[in-house]
């Protein structure tokens, strides 16, 4: 069985940095990468509503997180895989990671200060450091 780190990526600076850093990993171990974007509900319901008619291109813009974050593991010999679901981000890292039966999640957040750096673990990062039963790395941005 192949052993496998997940990595979730949404398009922000942190979470470029995680997936280079999970990249690096799954690379020196001879991991499979898998990398995840979690569209929000009301997100997906507010694209479906404006894209009715057009599912593709909604596809093909969320997808387009993912490819923004893996174009240069194509040249690197990384293998990996790429899912976009469709939900609460937490509930989807988690679902995804006991489904493929990852060693190892890897989540980005960004560097905040004060009330703001609270706030932010106190959001997904931090439930799922909280509700994993699998290892959980949090990588800083910067």
């Amino acid at each position: 069985m192949q052993r496998k780190i997940l990595v979730a990526v949404n398009g922000s600076e942190s979470s470029k940095i995680a997936a280079e850093y999970a990249a690096s990993l799954a690379k020196a171990n001879g991991r499979e990468l898998i990398m995840l974007y979690v569209v929000d509900e009301r997100r997906a319901t507010k694209d479906l509503e404006k894209f009715r008619g057009q599912e593709d291109s909604i596809k093909t813009k969320w997808e387009g997180v993912i490819k923004e974050s893996v174009s240069w593991l194509w040249n690197n010999g990384i293998r990996y895989s790429s899912h976009v679901e469709v939900g609460d981000p937490v509930e989807k890292i988690l679902e995804v990671a006991n489904q493929e039966g990852v060693e190892m999640i890897v989540l980005g957040y960004g560097r905040l200060k004060g009330i703001s750096r609270i706030r932010a673990l106190a959001s997904a990062s931090r439930t799922v450091v909280e509700s994993s039963k699998i290892p959980v790395l949090l990588v800083p941005a910067g």
